[in-house]
């Protein structure tokens, strides 16, 4: 597993904060962005085939803040990268990074489990 897929110091940080729940707390909230971000990949996935670059941008602008939150960096800079690009109104830029944000998903989600 690449190093850079999971910040190691904020799954750390999580764990102090949750204390003796940390490890129940923490599988509820792996599972919650799994889930949400298999709904969010696929609004992603629609909207880019639409051309509905505003739904590119709020879906990835909630997937970046949800993986950023647990660690997962290399999917959240792919989200920030693919906002400021729908942001821009680059839908060609955006559509060129559906690949690696498909694939960042997968690996941060098999990182995370």
């Amino acid at each position: 597993m690449p190093q850079d897929v999971l910040d190691m110091e904020k799954i750390e940080q999580l764990k102090m904060v949750m204390g003796e729940d940390a490890a129940e707390v923490i599988g509820d909230l792996i599972d919650t962005l799994l889930d949400s971000g298999k709904s969010q990949m696929k609004a992603i996935k629609e909207a880019l085939a639409e051309g509905d670059l505003e739904t590119v941008k709020l879906k990835a602008h909630t997937l970046k803040g949800s993986s950023g939150n647990m660690g997962a960096r290399e999917l959240s800079d792919t989200c920030s990268e693919m906002e400021k690009r729908a942001e821009k109104g680059e839908l060609r830029g955006a559509r060129a990074l559906q690949d690696t944000l498909f694939s960042d998903f997968e690996q941060a989600m098999l990182a995370l489990k």
